[in-house]
């Protein structure tokens, strides 16, 4: 489950800068990740028993420690190179 949340992090930071619709690409990624932990059809298909409560508080927290942690070696703006300039301008 922390792999989970840690994926959502590195599709976070791939899809930066974050505008409306890579916004909504991340947030369904993670709403689907948890629908297929919630809904009995997909924990059958996929072989998934849900964790107790503290095992998600768990893998929530030590996924936001590694997205802390990340973020610092993430710069707030990435570089764009010449190839990509054209399609922006």
């Amino acid at each position: 489950m922390t792999l989970m949340w840690v994926g959502l992090l590195v599709l976070s930071i791939v899809a930066a800068p974050l505008n409306t619709w890579r916004l909504i690409l991340v947030w369904s990624m993670g709403v689907a990740a948890v629908l297929a932990f919630v809904i009995p059809a997909t924990q059958t298909f996929f072989a998934l028993d849900p964790p107790p409560p503290t095992v998600w508080l768990a893998s929530i927290g030590i996924a936001a420690l590694t997205w802390t942690f990340a973020r610092f070696f993430v710069p707030e703006e990435r570089p764009i190179g010449t190839r990509w300039r054209a399609e922006i301008d």
